[in-house]
């Protein structure tokens, strides 16, 4: 396979981890390019995929899903999993 391509899918594709990848979100792939290259490099990556995952996606699905089981309403949770596994 052309490295380039794997290093792509490494960095951008979930449904192609391949060890520590699926769970650094790609970090070693970005030094490997050179684009990570010091600790504040390090640190902008990770605040930046706390805000953009975490505070975007993450968390409000979250407090949706448990306003949705307080609720009862386990229609709106499916609905709710459907949207966020989209």
């Amino acid at each position: 396979m052309n490295e380039r391509l794997l290093t792509l899918l490494q960095l951008t594709d979930s449904g192609f981890p391949t060890g520590g990848y699926a769970f650094s979100h790609g970090l070693e792939g970005l030094h490997g390019l050179g684009i990570v290259r010091d600790a504040a490099d390090v640190e902008s990556f990770a605040r930046t995929q706390i805000e953009e995952t975490l505070g975007g996606i993450e968390l409000p699905g979250g407090w949706h899903a448990w306003q949705a089981a307080m609720d009862g309403d386990q229609g709106g949770l499916v609905a709710l999993d459907a949207l966020l596994d989209a």
